[in-house]
């Protein structure tokens, strides 16, 4: 499964890599601080479906397949470190 996460806020790289660590999924981080990410999303958007995970509190709410808006997909990873 590929999933596209848009990040809420600017996160660190050690704390993005301690966040996908885990993960078997095939993540793709859009961290605000990192355009090149969003460069990247622009051109690759229309060649790839993504599934799109919401989660809250760790709950998965929701899954949208293909683009979605972006405030569908403000993600904040913050609360999920132990």
């Amino acid at each position: 499964m590929r999933v596209l996460i848009l990040l809420n806020k600017p996160y660190s790289s050690d704390a993005i890599k301690d966040f996908i660590a885990p993960s078997q999924a095939d993540l793709m981080i859009l961290n605000p601080k990192d355009t090149a990410l969003f460069d990247h999303l622009k051109h690759d958007a229309l060649d790839h479906s993504f599934n799109m995970l919401l989660y809250h509190k760790h709950q998965l709410i929701k899954m949208y397949q293909g683009i979605v808006p972006v405030e569908m997909l403000q993600f904040d990873i913050s609360h999920l470190k132990d």
